[in-house]
């Protein structure tokens, strides 16, 4: 899964090189999530600044290539940018459900995202 994320500076289109993928994003608040299928030789647009994500359907390797608009799209990964504010910010943003102490607790298991474009080699 490539968890929930945006890129604020550039639209993004991924093309599905082999495997099966469930798509879905977020444009505006309010508005439902748009979730699909994307197949082999199929393709996806998530426009800037929408919060999105891709999940492999399969039980093998998968594999997509994303392309952007501006050679430095930048990507937030939305659980991890929540929990890296302090709690006493996102105490309320969850409605006041988790003390400090669980918001830690959360904080702690979620994946820090280590992907950089640049350490990739994608530029």
């Amino acid at each position: 899964m490539n968890t929930p994320h945006t890129h604020p500076r550039a639209t993004e289109f991924n093309y599905v090189v082999s495997g099966k993928f469930m798509t879905g994003m977020l444009q505006e608040n309010g508005v439902r999530p748009i979730m699909g299928t994307v197949h082999e030789g199929q393709a996806s647009l998530f426009p800037r600044g929408s919060i999105h994500f891709e999940v492999n359907l399969g039980c093998e390797p998968a594999v997509f290539v994303a392309a952007f608009s501006n050679p430095d799209p930048g990507v937030l990964q939305v659980a991890q940018g929540l929990f890296g504010l302090p709690s006493y910010i996102v105490g309320p943003v969850l409605g006041n459900a988790l003390n400090p102490m669980q918001i830690a607790a959360l904080d702690a298991v979620i994946p820090a995202n280590k992907r950089n474009w640049l350490d990739m080699g994608i530029v």
